[in-house]
């Protein structure tokens, strides 16, 4: 899945950073104007708006990723706010507000809440197919109960595929959730990894959709 969080400066918490990266996909942008540019060129699993203090400028972002798109998750953050201020924000397009200091765990918590939402998951914390069980807390996957080892992005694009099943997935959207912006990853990049899933979980699992992409269906 893949996160944009966007704040104005350079006052970003590495350590809740590092923490993020290692359950999303994460671009960062240290500029409400690169953030709206970048969600206006990408397409995210959700955003979200860390405002600093004494911003007044993160409201206006807020609208501004909800016009570019009425459907994707957007976590608002902000310092301590009056209830009047919890409305505007809310009101200004966001999802969910989630008051300093940040607590990590409610941060992930709270971004896989949304995106469940968006892609009318189930709310547990495994998702099903046949006789595959991931466990998307634990990042393992299971074939009838016996693990099976996934690489990290060979997992990354098995959630994706999962959570999008029954969609026809070009290599260029996948390539732009699965993948962070600046590895230079080729269309040949998810054909292999597809392979290497097939090879391990089964030949049947990603159907190829020549000239649009690959699927799973059930």
């Amino acid at each position: 899945m893949r996160i944009l969080l966007i704040q104005d400066g350079e006052d970003c918490l590495d350590a809740v950073l590092k923490e993020v990266k290692k359950d999303f996909i994460l671009d960062v942008s240290r500029s409400y104007t690169d953030g709206s540019f970048l969600c206006s060129a990408n397409e995210y699993d959700a955003v979200v708006i860390l405002e600093c203090i004494s911003d007044i400028h993160g409201l206006d972002v807020c609208k501004n990723v909800r016009y570019i798109s009425a459907l994707i998750p957007l976590l608002y953050v902000s310092g301590s706010a009056t209830v009047q201020q919890k409305v505007s924000i809310l009101e200004a397009g966001a999802d969910a507000y989630i008051s300093k200091p940040l607590d990590i765990n409610e941060l992930r918590a709270c971004i896989k809440a949304l995106i469940r939402r968006k892609c009318l998951a189930p709310s547990s914390k495994e998702v099903l197919h046949n006789n595959i069980r991931l466990n998307l807390k634990a990042r393992k996957v299971y074939v009838d109960d016996i693990e099976v080892y996934l690489r990290r992005k060979e997992f990354d694009l098995l959630e994706y595929m999962l959570l999008n099943k029954n969609r026809v997935l070009s290599v260029e959207t996948i390539l732009e959730h699965v993948w962070e912006i600046g590895l230079n990853a080729v269309s040949n990049t998810v054909s292999v990894h597809i392979r290497s899933i097939r090879a391990k979980l089964g030949s049947d699992l990603i159907k190829t959709r020549h000239g649009f992409g690959y699927v799973i269906e059930g």
